[in-house]
């Protein structure tokens, strides 16, 4: 090869070592960003969120203030009801005069005032009874919110919890697997040693299997728990949630 053959090949090789310098950095960076981008949530705004963003919450406060404007309604009914009224124009043509009830044919301007008030005196009691009603409906629509956001607060902690509860259980459910898979390793030397027989390496590997499908099981239970908790909160399934650990 000769000399320039040979400075184009390092040339290629630096320029390629560059490229998977560069392209590392970059997959580096983006990894960064994407983890600094995971929302991790604590119990606190969990529950907060919830409060703020359950429907079943939201269709509780609607309750309370649509109660609210019932009672003020059957109050208001106590009030007299006032009226005016206004009214003007001009008339051409034959027309009468009112002024001289005689035939004229200037043009004749008209107005009117008027002014009516009336006020219920008694209608059977009814409208006490209703603003009595109005304001029970109203104190009952009102407990019913409070129950509803002690009941979310409670789901939204239970599920909190169970999070966590299934996360410590796959931790453990996954040590078990790599105690048993370190336990098959040093039966299969004391095997091939002659020291201890097959039939070990078996339930050994019998009870790996059981320890990968608790392991399984584990993982499954943490994904059904974080979808819980996300249905609470009223966020989209496939949205990257994250709880913070308190220990």
């Amino acid at each position: 090869m000769d000399k320039n053959g040979w400075k184009q090949k390092q040339l290629f090789h630096s320029n390629m070592k560059n490229t998977l310098k560069f392209t590392a950095a970059l997959a580096f960076l983006l990894l960064s960003l994407m983890a600094g981008a995971q929302e991790v949530w604590s119990l606190e705004r969990c529950v907060r969120y919830a409060q703020e963003n359950n429907l079943t919450i939201k269709q509780a406060v609607a309750n309370v203030k649509t109660s609210v404007l019932s009672e003020r309604q059957a109050k208001a009914a106590r009030l007299p009801n006032i009226s005016a009224s206004f009214n003007a124009g001009e008339q051409f043509g034959y027309t009468i005069d009112p002024t001289t009830n005689s035939f004229s044919t200037q043009a004749t301007g008209y107005n009117s005032v008027g002014l009516n008030a009336s006020i219920s005196l008694f209608q059977g009691g009814q409208i006490h009874h209703a603003v009595k009603q109005s304001g029970w409906d109203r104190r009952a629509a009102e407990a019913d919110a409070e129950q509803s956001i002690n009941n979310i607060s409670l789901q939204v902690a239970s599920a909190f919890l169970n999070i966590l509860l299934f996360e410590e259980q796959a931790q453990n459910a996954n040590r078990r697997v790599e105690l048993s898979q370190s336990q098959l390793s040093v039966t299969q030397k004391m095997i091939d040693a002659g020291t201890v027989p097959m039939v070990d390496k078996y339930n050994i590997e019998a009870q790996i299997a059981r320890d990968q499908q608790s392991a399984v099981i584990s993982q499954n239970n943490i994904d059904l728990a974080y979808l819980n908790l996300k249905q609470l909160l009223q966020l989209e399934p496939d949205y990257d949630l994250r709880i913070e650990s308190p220990w």
